[in-house]
């Protein structure tokens, strides 16, 4: 199993401002739509929904691959951002 993460900055100055709930929502749709997003992916078939996911099967550069999309539950720091458990 691969497992992939990486951090970004949000509102570091640039517009527009994002919610949590924005970013949430955009996160939720490139796992449902990643065809979008992703130009080195060329097919993407939801095969199973679950509570808290999905399975997807993807063609990423020619090849099929299938991978389960388990976004991490969001709560908020003592800062009032985003974090995650």
């Amino acid at each position: 199993m691969i497992e992939v993460s990486r951090t970004l900055s949000v509102n570091d100055g640039a517009e527009p401002v994002l919610r949590v709930d924005d970013v949430w929502a955009g996160l939720v749709d490139k796992a449902e739509n990643p065809l979008t997003y992703v130009s080195s992916m060329s097919e993407c078939t939801v095969t199973e929904r679950f509570d808290g996911g999905l399975v997807r099967e993807v063609v990423h550069v020619g090849r099929v691959a299938h991978d389960r999309q388990q976004p991490v539950q969001r709560q908020r720091d003592h800062g009032g951002r985003a974090a995650h458990r």
